[in-house]
This record gives C-alpha cells, sequence and structure tokens, in this order.
C-alpha cells in the first residue's frame, strides 16, 4: 500500500467540495500539520516513510493548491 497526501477543500459540514491534489512521492507519506499563508498558500509538514527511514517532509502549494516538485 502506497500512502499519498490529498489536498481537498469542504464545507462546514465536511462534504468535499473540491478535490486539488494529491502529491505523490517515493515511499509514504504522512501530513501532520498544514498552515495557510498570507498569499493562500499552503505549507504542510508531515513524514515520509521510505524502506526503513522515516524523514520529515516540508511541502509548499501555490495559492491554488498546486504543488511543483
Amino acid at each position: 500500500t502506497d500512502s499519498d497526501i490529498s489536498l481537498f477543500w469542504t464545507d462546514k459540514s465536511g462534504a468535499i467540495l473540491l478535490r486539488k491534489e494529491e502529491i505523490h512521492l517515493p515511499g509514504d507519506q504522512f501530513g501532520t500539520d498544514i498552515l495557510r499563508e498570507n498569499d493562500g498558500s499552503l505549507i504542510i509538514t508531515g513524514a515520509q516513510k521510505k524502506e526503513n527511514d522515516l524523514d520529515a517532509i516540508l511541502i509548499k502549494t501555490d495559492p491554488m493548491g498546486k504543488y511543483a516538485d
């Protein structure tokens, strides 16, 4: 099983309004925190597990939620 990070917007009841981006990196990724910057971009922190290694990850999107590697 490969776990990736997905970005999506929901309404107040939790219904998905828009699925924007799936972030595919080698191994499994787990998001632990998300912060919206003043320009609307997102910063996501978490962990990435590849084989027996566990590393911290930091991902930044543009204001539309788009990730560029």
